[in-house]
């Protein structure tokens, strides 16, 4: 009876210091559900209310089996974001005013009657331990009035979790009406960046070989984007 103790406390500590370990960038912990739906290749939707907004926060939660470094480097491709990102038909570097600080130029198909939505974000790419992140903010756009969010890919049980979170202030006065189409959206674009990851690593494409060294040299100080 004492030693199944000890295993049931050394279990729940073990438990409790993962919650601890991986939730730093989540604005709160994982639960033991939601780390059942995760291991069974489901994706976690959050929605946190934001005040005078007519959109919530979203935070999406996803496992992957490609490495952190493989996926940030696929999505720190911005110009290749348009072959595979759902709606995206244009995704084009503007500018890299320093090594992993790039401006995106994008143009995204709307729902009718809502006209195309172009926009430039601002892109942080950053490092910490084996964890990656890549941070965004808008700098203009012709159909919200603020847009920001981060993608991250850490390590998780030999594994490796994303954690995307998106933040959208629309103009339109449809915002409300559309928000549902938002959620399966953003939805539709992790299912997207993690097949399309996932394909490029099994295929060990040249391409993402390319990707990596680009993330690699601009945490080193180097600029990629704009040769």
């Amino acid at each position: 009876m004492f030693g199944y103790y000890q295993k049931f406390c050394f279990a729940t500590l073990a438990f409790f210091t993962l919650i601890v370990n991986i939730s730093y960038a989540m604005r709160k912990p994982l639960i033991k559900e939601e780390l059942s739906q995760l291991n069974k290749g489901e994706i976690i939707v959050r929605r946190y209310e934001k005040k005078k907004a007519p959109w919530p926060v979203f935070e999406l939660i996803a496992l992957t089996k490609v490495s952190p470094l493989t996926g940030i480097s696929v999505f720190a491709a911005y110009e290749h974001q348009r072959d595979y990102v759902p709606n995206v038909i244009k995704s084009k570097v503007v500018s890299e005013s320093r090594p992993g600080v790039v401006a995106v130029s994008y143009e995204l198909k709307t729902p009718w009657p809502i006209p195309n939505s172009k926009y430039i974000n601002l892109h942080y790419l950053s490092k910490k331990d084996q964890t990656y992140k890549v941070r965004w903010k808008q700098l203009e756009s012709s159909s919200t009035e603020k847009s920001q969010g981060f993608a991250e890919f850490r390590p998780f049980e030999g594994q490796t979790l994303l954690i995307y979170e998106s933040f959208i202030h629309p103009h339109s006065f449809l915002a409300s009406a559309i928000e549902s189409i938002a959620e399966k959206d953003l939805l539709k674009t992790i299912k997207a960046i993690l097949r399309y990851t996932e394909k490029l690593d099994n295929d060990e494409s040249e391409l993402l070989a390319m990707f990596e060294d680009k993330v690699k040299d601009s945490l080193n100080g180097k600029k990629v984007y704009l040769k």
